[in-house]
C-alpha cells in the first residue's frame, strides 16, 4: 500500500458513482481505483505532460491522438511516474475504442484507465467532482480538529493518559500504542488480546521503524501497516518514545496519520510533565527504601507515615528483599516487572541501590513470596528474550521477615548472598540466603591475620607448585565440585583420568595430608571457600 491508498477523499471508485460518470467503465488497473483525486483536468492538446500535476484525474476525448494512438499508449508509463491518479477517455468520436496497446501498458504499470460514454459532458464531471472533493477535504479538516480537540480537552480535565487513549482508540477505529518516556507501554486494546511478551516484541519492531512514516510490522505472524511518530524525550537515551496507530480494523488514511502527528505534541508535553513528577517521587522513594534497607533509625510509625505519602501500604505478614544483578537498564527491567497486573495480597516496590535493582516484596504468606520470586526470575529472562539480547542475570534473596523493622536484615542477607555467589560460575539464576549453608558462617569471619594464615597453610604450597599447564588449586576445586569423583573430575577438566589421579597424589604430597581423611578434606574445602570469599566481601 502506498500513501495514495492511505488517503481520504474522492477516489476513482467514488468518481464513477457520481451521476455525470454514469455508464463509465474501468478498462485497466481496476486494483488501483482506490487512488484519491486532487482535481479533474480536461486535456485537449498533445503536450499532456506539460499540463498535469500529481493526483489529478485526466479526462480527454482522444482528439490529439486520433492519428497516432501508439504515442498515446507510450505516454501512459510517464503519467504513472508523475503520480497522476488515472485517466478517463471518451470514445467513439475521435477514438472508436481505447487502443489495446494503451490498455496493456496501463495494466502493466497499474495506471487506471476509464472508458467514458460519448454523450458525457466534461464540464458536468468537473463541476460535480470538484464539489465532492471540496466537501470531503473540509470534512477531513473538521475530523482532525475534533480528534485533537478531544485529546486536549480530556487531558485538561485531568483524565489519565491510559483512559484518554482508551477512548481515542474508539474514535480512530484502530489500536494505539504509546511507548512513553520511562519505557512504559500504554496499549488499552492490544493489552486485552496479546500477551505481555508479544507486546514488548511488537514495541521493539515499531521502535526500530519510528520516524519513517507508514511501515510494515508483524503481528500474530501477519504483516500489517503501522504509522508511528516519535515523542519528544529529553530524559532517556535508552529508547525511542513514540505513539503509533496499527492498521488492524480499518485502512489507515492520511488524516489518521496527520492526527497521530498532531496529538504527539500534546502527549509529549503531558508525558514530560508526568515524568518530571515521577522523578521527584522516585527520588523520595529511593531515599525511603535506602533508609529501610540500611535500618536508618526508623520506627514503624515513621514507615507508615512515609508510605502514606506514596499511597502505599505494607499491611502484610511477611517481607523479603531481593537484588537483581544484570546488564540491562534497571529502570527498564523494573518497569517491565511492574507492568504485570498486581495481586491483592502482594506488593513489590523497588529502586536501584548500589548499582543493582533491589526489590522489596510483601505478601500475606511465605508461599506467595516464593511464588513471586520464581515469577520474577522467569520474567527477567523473558524480558531479555523479548529484547533479543544475549544477557544473563542473577537474583540474590534474603530471608523473609515478619516485622517491618527487620527488612534491613533481609537486605543485608541478600547482599551477603551477592558477595558470596558472584565469585562462582554457576548456571542457576536464583540464589537464596537459606541455601548458603556454611558460607553464612564463613562470611562472618573477620579478615585478620589468623584467617589469612589458615588459607595460606593449605593453599600456598599448591600455588607455588602450579605452573601454566598444571593448576593444582583448580584441580582440587573441581574435584570437590564433582563430589570427589575422579572420573567426573577428569571429564569436567577435559583431562585424562590418570592425570587427575597423579595430581591428587601430588597435592597430598605437597600438603602432607591424607586425602582420604574426612577432617583433612573438610579443612581443604573451608580454605578454598575462604579464599573465594576473601575478595568478595564488601
Amino acid at each position: 500500500m502506498d500513501m495514495d491508498s492511505a488517503k481520504r477523499g474522492l477516489t476513482i471508485e467514488g468518481l464513477l458513482q457520481l451521476e455525470p460518470m454514469s455508464g463509465s467503465v474501468v478498462k485497466a488497473a481496476h486494483r488501483n481505483t482506490n487512488r484519491v483525486i486532487s482535481r479533474i483536468n480536461i486535456i485537449g492538446g498533445p503536450d499532456i505532460l506539460n499540463w498535469v500535476r500529481p493526483g489529478e484525474f485526466i479526462v480527454t476525448n482522444g482528439y490529439p491522438f486520433q492519428d497516432n494512438p501508439e504515442a498515446f499508449a507510450d505516454m501512459i508509463p510517464q503519467l504513472q511516474e508523475r503520480n497522476i491518479a488515472g485517466i478517463g477517455i471518451k470514445v467513439r468520436r475521435f477514438l472508436r475504442e481505447i487502443p489495446e496497446s494503451l490498455l496493456k501498458n496501463a495494466e502493466e504499470v497499474g495506471f487506471p484507465v476509464v472508458e467514458i460514454p460519448p454523450d458525457t459532458t466534461f464540464s458536468d464531471i468537473v463541476r460535480v467532482a470538484m464539489e465532492e472533493i471540496f466537501f470531503k477535504e473540509s470534512e477531513h479538516i473538521m475530523t482532525l480538529y475534533d480528534r485533537v480537540q478531544f485529546v486536549s480537552q480530556e487531558l485538561a480535565k485531568g483524565q489519565s493518559i491510559e483512559e484518554v487513549i482508551h477512548q481515542f482508540e474508539h474514535r480512530m477505529g484502530n489500536p494505539i500504542i504509546i511507548y512513553d518516556l520511562e519505557g512504559n507501554i500504554i496499549a488499552p486494546l492490544l493489552e486485552k488480546i496479546i500477551d505481555k511478551d508479544d507486546l514488548y516484541q511488537l514495541v521493539s519492531q515499531i521502535e526500530r521503524k519510528t520516524g519513517i512514516g507508514l511501515s510494515k510490522i508483524s503481528l500474530d505472524s501477519e504483516d500489517i501497516y503501522c504509522f508511528s511518530t516519535p515523542l519528544l524525550n529529553e530524559y532517556s537515551k535508552r529508547h525511542i518514545s513514540f505513539i503509533a496507530c496499527l492498521e488492524t480494523n480499518y485502512q489507515l488514511t492520511e488524516i489518521d496519520c496527520l492526527t497521530i502527528e498532531k496529538i504527539s505534541d500534546l502527549l509529549s508535553m503531558e508525558l514530560t510533565h508526568l515524568s518530571a513528577k515521577k522523578k521527584i517521587e522516585q527520588k523520595y522513594m529511593e531515599q525511603f527504601l535506602s533508609d529501610l534497607f540500611m535500618g536508618e533509625a526508623l520506627t514503624e510509625s515513621d514507615i507508615h507515615l512515609r508510605l502514606t505519602a506514596f499511597d502505599l501500604s505494607l499491611e502484610h505478614n511477611f517481607y523479603q528483599v531481593l537484588m537483581i544483578d544484570q546488564v540491562s537498564s534497571n529502570n527498564d527491567i523494573y518497569q517491565y516487572l511492574k507492568s504485570f497486573p498486581s495481586e491483592r495480597d502482594f506488593l513489590m516496590i523497588g529502586t536501584t541501590f548500589k548499582g543493582k535493582l533491589t526489590l522489596l516484596l510483601a505478601a500475606d504468606n511465605c508461599e506467595k513470596l516464593k511464588e513471586q520470586m520464581v515469577l520474577i526470575d522467569q520474567r527477567v529472562t523473558k524480558f531479555h528474550n523479548s529484547k533479543k539480547v544475549n544477557e544473563s542475570h542473577r537474583i540474590y534473596v534474603g530471608s523473609p521477615v515478619s516485622v517491618l523493622l527487620e527488612i534491613s536484615k533481609s537486605f543485608k542477607e541478600a547482599s551477603r548472598v551477592y558477595h558470596i555467589m558472584n565469585k562462582y560460575q554457576v548456571t542457576e539464576t536464583l540464589h537464596k540466603y537459606e541455601n548458603m549453608h556454611i558460607y553464612r558462617l564463613l562470611y562472618l569471619l573477620p579478615e585478620n591475620e589468623e584467617v589469612a594464615q589458615y588459607i595460606d597453610q593449605f593453599l600456598q604450597p599448591l600455588r607455588d607448585a602450579s605452573i601454566n599447564s598444571i593448576d593444582y588449586l583448580k584441580t582440587l576445586e573441581v574435584y570437590f565440585q564433582a563430589n570427589q569423583n575422579v572420573k567426573l573430575t577428569a571429564k569436567k577438566m577435559y583431562t585424562h583420568y590418570n592425570t587427575i589421579v597423579y595430581r591428587l597424589a601430588k597435592i597430598a604430597e605437597l600438603l602432607d595430608l591424607d586425602l582420604k581423611n574426612p577432617e583433612n578434606l573438610l579443612e581443604l574445602q573451608i580454605a578454598l571457600k575462604l579464599e573465594r570469599l576473601k575478595s568478595g566481601k564488601g
